[in-house]
């Protein structure tokens, strides 16, 4: 019996041991249960942060249904729906509709691959604005169900500015290419105006050929006319700037900018209040006023409405946001709007490409507005246009306010055409103008050098320094430039005199110096009278 009761102890005893050993294993696991559902608590606050106060947007759709089951505040300010609003769309109701099929591919790519990152994916808001963004999207399994996670990075400044640059970029090649045909055609331009002028002078002026001859320099004036846009359009046109008021530029205008639109359109002007002076070349702002006019008349055929406004503006980072190639500052805005047929956005975006234009042929030649753009361009504005198909079209150009007044550079007119009996050298490149100028001038007076680079006309120069009272110099020599031959003749004569001449006065082909220390210049193709009136008044004023 005793035996018998031992054993039974032991067996309670083993009892309680497991059931000690079992109570302690539960209260373990019970440990390890809340231990880890803290964590987790503490994981979705940390992950809730996160999503809440993440500086890019997060979506999570459902990849079967492509509806959105989450959204946080970033993604909901993006799109311009609360996040309530927000699980009640999909992905068809975010993009739009020409890019949604490539969309759709991409998310399938997602759903089968698990990660993809898409660059520059247009975006559609609330009212209808889109932007681009950058997605970084990858699988996520929630719950019982596996969804899709997309982060978006809002990237439509940077397109923006690449965009600018790649066009910025392309124009200048094409400015490049546009500023040596120019040059090249000038110069072509000033053997025809010269021939003209060498055959009048053997012809009675009432003569039938005469009649011809001014048929033909009409001809050659009209074609330096399109040199002059060519070179606007390349930044290769020297400005003459100054300190100047856009109203009263406006209202010198006026009578002719209402006859050239004709009596069908209305011409309002709106003049600013108390508006800031502009540093700008008189002339070019006449040329944007005529382009702008020009392109708003050619826009309403059956007559309409064209408003011209001034006024004082502060370009701030708002706008620098909007239009990031914009500095920030004081400007004075000229706008130029007109109530015609309008530009839809294909048009828009190619509006300052040269060549490019609407108009039927012959109508244009496609280069006004790049003229407009790059004359903007180069008085360190900026300009941005709005245009609804239908509703009509404004033109928004801003100038920096002037910080100092400027010297200008003026034409001075003479009353009478007079040679005189000075000496001259000559240093032009090309033959033929060289041997033609050398005849004009002659004919008037003048005893004339030649040089056909710029070693020659320095050495010329150098040899007969103390009898030329005049350098007829053009800007682009070959073997040495034309600002080095006037360094070298200066050196020698500091009174010396020089009238520069070129195909394209620019800033690219070392010409800047000629605006900055106020030299003579007389842009190719020039009349030879000009060329006789000019020198006339050099020497004249000479010391």
């Amino acid at each position: 019996m005793r035996e018998y009761n031992d054993r039974l102890v032991r067996k309670l005893e083993e009892k309680v041991s497991e059931l000690q050993s079992a109570n302690e294993a539960l209260n373990r696991d019970i440990s390890e249960r809340e231990r880890t559902q803290k964590e987790l608590l503490e994981s979705d606050g940390r992950f809730r942060a996160i999503f809440e106060h993440a500086l890019d947007g997060i979506l999570v759709a459902d990849v079967k249904t492509k509806r959105f089951v989450a959204a946080n505040p970033e993604m909901c300010r993006m799109l311009g729906y609360t996040e309530e609003e927000v699980v009640h769309l999909s992905v068809m109701d975010i993009h739009p509709a020409a890019d949604l099929p490539d969309v759709l591919d991409e998310f399938e790519r997602v759903a089968s691959r698990g990660t993809t990152l898409a660059a520059d994916i247009p975006v559609k808001r609330r009212n209808g604005e889109v932007f681009f963004a950058d997605i970084n999207a990858s699988m996520l399994a929630w719950g019982d169900k596996t969804h899709l996670i997309g982060i978006f990075r809002d990237v439509t400044e940077r397109k923006c500015l690449e965009e600018r640059s790649q066009q910025s970029r392309k124009m200048e090649a094409i400015g490049q290419l546009v500023g040596g045909v120019a040059h090249d055609f000038n110069n072509i331009l000033q053997v025809i105006l010269g021939h003209c002028c060498l055959a009048a002078l053997n012809l009675p002026p009432k003569s039938g050929s005469c009649a011809d001859l001014e048929e033909i320099q009409k001809a050659a004036d009209l074609a330096a006319g399109l040199t002059r846009q060519l070179l606007a359009f390349s930044h290769r046109q020297v400005l003459r700037r100054k300190d100047i008021d856009l109203d009263t530029v406006i209202t010198n205008l006026t009578q002719m900018l209402q006859t050239l639109i004709g009596e069908d359109i209305e011409l309002e002007v709106n003049a600013g209040k108390d508006l800031h002076p502009v540093y700008a070349d008189p002339v070019q702002i006449t040329q944007i006023l005529i382009n702008l006019c020009v392109n708003a008349r050619d826009a309403m055929p059956e007559g309409g409405k064209i408003t011209l406004g001034t006024e004082n503006i502060v370009l701030d980072a708002d706008y620098q946001r909007l239009h990031p190639w914009a500095r920030q500052g004081d400007y004075v805005l000229l706008s130029v709007s007109d109530t015609g047929i309008g530009m839809d956005g294909e048009t828009l975006s190619h509006i300052f490409e040269p060549f490019f234009t609407t108009k039927a042929l012959g109508k244009g030649t496609g280069l006004g507005l790049p003229s407009v753009y790059a004359i903007v361009k180069q008085h360190e504005g900026c300009v941005d246009v709005d245009s609804v198909v239908g509703e009509g079209t404004t033109f928004r150009i801003h100038f920096p306010v002037a910080e100092q007044t400027a010297d200008t550079v003026e034409e001075t007119v003479e009353s009478a055409l007079v040679g005189g009996s000075e000496t001259i050298l000559v240093a032009e490149d090309d033959e033929t103008i060289r041997n033609m100028t050398k005849r004009l001038l002659e004919g008037a007076g003048y005893t004339v050098h030649l040089a056909a680079d710029g070693v020659e006309a320095a050495e010329v120069f150098a040899d007969n320094a103390h009898s030329i009272s005049l350098v007829l110099l053009d800007v682009v020599m070959p073997r040495l430039g034309g600002r080095r031959v006037y360094e070298l003749m200066k050196g020698l004569k500091p009174a010396v005199q020089v009238l520069f001449t070129s195909g394209y006065s620019a800033h690219a082909v070392q010409a800047r110096f000629i605006s900055g220390e106020h030299m003579h210049f007389l842009q190719k193709p020039y009349k030879w009278h000009a060329l006789l009136k000019r020198i006339r008044q050099i020497l004249d004023a000479s010391p």
